[in-house]
């Protein structure tokens, strides 16, 4: 039986009173199963026979259905909530851990093709991209040739690759590592957006030739896996020659390149496929930026102690100890240009060691390319506006 009664407090609010039995009283409210707060009947939420208040509530973030906080799940990359069911069939799962994610891109893709969260994805990366230069800062390098260091130079070449869309790389770097184990590995380049760097170890022109069937095999499988090298503008070919082939002539040889890319430079450029813009960015002349007019010597001088890193965007960078590296190379999957690019590379070294200044300083740039057939059909090629 309910009795109401009523008084009025000392701020003039009057109370209200209700007095019942327990069966009405169990009638008309209930209780909050999370947090005990007692409440009408026909404003709580009924759930699997438990009821629940507002406050302990929310919303699924899928289907719109109201839950209470304790059956609802949270993922790990956002804060919204999710049912049971939608948890189950609209978030990405990680393989390794079983954390859930909203979006798919929180997880990665690992070697075996399934994929991980950042927690887990380290332990399923047999074959991942190293860091930037990261063969080079830990001098893992072995030389690949039968001739001596001295008598022939040696090459190690950087060739990027990269996509204008995004492509799954973890099987693309697993087929690589098996075509090549040491002697070809993979670096992320801050210049490339989807793609990476591939980085020979050094090696004899006459090794590199004779790998060029196998050369020619990787270019068409990244071909097919989407990937470019002529056909993506930021993309170049860097070689880096050893430095151990001039002996104790390096200052000589270092400026007679430096001679030789400023001379030759507008033959140069048509040589490599690259635009003066992409020049002026990734393989600038030294002449041009340099405060002195005895450019060639200053730039020698500097260059015995190593300038920063940040100096290596020049046709001719002298930034590294072991190598000088040439970059002025639009990249290529071609392999007849590549082949090219190869043996051209090598015919410059060579004549920075063997011909004298006075003699080059009267050379034509067929001169400079020499006899060998594969340079000279590239420059016919090329010279007729053909990559």
């Amino acid at each position: 039986m309910k009795t109401l009664s009523y008084e009025r407090n000392n701020n003039g609010d009057v109370v209200l009173t209700i007095s019942m039995s327990i069966d009405e009283f169990n009638d008309h409210f209930v209780r909050c199963e999370a947090c005990g707060e007692i409440i009408h009947s026909d404003d709580a939420l009924m759930y699997e026979g438990e009821f629940f208040c507002d406050s302990c509530t929310t919303i699924c973030h899928t289907c719109g259905q109201i839950i209470p906080n304790y059956y609802s799940h949270t993922v790990a990359d956002s804060s919204v909530h999710y049912c049971n069911s939608c948890w189950g069939q609209v978030t990405y799962t990680c393989n390794d851990c079983g954390d859930h994610f909203r979006y798919e891109d929180s997880l990665t893709e690992g070697s075996d093709g399934e994929y991980y969260c950042s927690n887990c994805i380290d332990d399923h990366n047999g074959c991942c991209l190293d860091d930037y230069h990261t063969m080079k800062c830990e001098g893992a390098y072995e030389f690949y040739g039968d001739e001596s260091r001295e008598s022939s130079p040696y090459m190690g070449v950087e060739i990027e690759v990269d996509s204008d869309h995004f492509i799954s790389l973890s099987p693309i770097l697993e087929w690589l590592n098996e075509k090549w184990g040491d002697f070809l590995h993979q670096e992320h380049d801050g210049s490339l957006e989807y793609g990476f760097e591939n980085i020979t170890m050094p090696a004899s022109l006459s090794y590199h030739l004779s790998v060029m069937d196998d050369y020619a095999d990787t270019f068409g499988y990244l071909l097919d896996c989407g990937l470019r090298g002529h056909d993506i503008g930021t993309a170049g070919i860097h070689v880096h020659i050893d430095r151990t082939y001039f002996g104790s002539h390096q200052d000589s040889a270092i400026a007679k390149l430096l001679f030789i890319f400023e001379k030759y430079r507008d033959e140069l450029q048509k040589f490599a496929r690259r635009t003066t813009c992409q020049l002026d960015r990734w393989a600038k002349s030294r002449k041009k930026y340099s405060d002195s007019s005895p450019w060639i010597k200053k730039t020698v001088r500097e260059a015995r102690e190593y300038p920063s890193y940040q100096d290596r965007y020049y046709s001719v960078n002298l930034c590294n100890s072991d190598t000088i590296e040439i970059r002025i190379f639009r990249s290529t999957l071609n392999i007849e240009t590549y082949e090219a690019i190869l043996r051209f590379v090598a015919r410059l070294a060579f004549v920075a060691k063997n011909i004298r200044a006075v003699e080059l300083a009267s050379m034509s740039f067929e001169e400079l390319m020499g006899d060998d057939e594969h340079i000279l059909a590239y420059w016919k090629r090329i010279s007729g506006g053909v990559e």
